[in-house]
């Protein structure tokens, strides 16, 4: 059966928060991120590899443990792509669930069911959407390894999910959370406090 690599990203700059660093803003009493790795944690992923920078690696490796792997993305700088990269380079195995720290509200129940969609097709790209619209997160096959690693968009790699739309599977969850992620102040006042 195939397994799946779990990638956090926990190395943005969130410079559209200001000058607070929104992975470590409280969610009822816990840093976001904190969350998202419980979350990640409970769920069916084989490992997770937790992607940091040096303004987030000295709160992210006490995270470490038999199942985690923490790593640093020395270009952070340039944006997501290079978080997803680094990620990707340290899995080892045949899927990539692509998570943002800012998503504290998905349900483990929910990676749990795009994991085993991806266990049914381990070729594809996996996509959750909530009521028609789509959210995060993704899961690569290992057979994108080389076109992620080789992707300059400094984004994300939605154009490599547009490239290969005849390899997608979109799944629909019963969980907003997938919609939900925190960019602005405004965006957290809303949703995180």
């Amino acid at each position: 059966m195939a397994k799946v690599s779990a990638i956090i990203l926990g190395a943005g700059l969130s410079k559209r928060m200001g000058t607070a660093n929104k992975l470590f803003l409280p969610v009822r009493e816990k840093p976001m991120i904190e969350w998202v790795i419980e979350n990640v944690k409970a769920s069916t992923a084989d490992e997770i590899i937790l992607v940091g920078s040096e303004l987030s690696m000295d709160r992210l490796t006490r995270f470490e443990d038999e199942k985690i792997r923490v790593v640093e993305n020395l270009h952070y700088k340039t944006g997501m792509t290079s978080s997803i990269q680094a990620g990707v380079e340290a899995a080892r195995l045949d899927g990539y669930l692509i998570c943002q720290g800012d998503q504290p509200y998905i349900q483990t129940s929910t990676y749990d069911q795009l994991i085993q969609s991806f266990q049914l097709n381990p070729t594809s790209i996996i996509l959750p959407f909530f009521r028609g619209k789509r959210g995060n997160p993704v899961i690569f096959s290992k057979h994108y390894r080389e076109e992620i690693l080789a992707h300059r968009e400094p984004n994300g790699c939605r154009t490599i999910i547009q490239k290969n739309s005849n390899c997608i599977i979109h799944v629909e969850v019963d969980d907003h959370g997938v919609l939900i992620d925190v960019d602005t102040r405004e965006d957290y006042d809303k949703f995180y406090l």
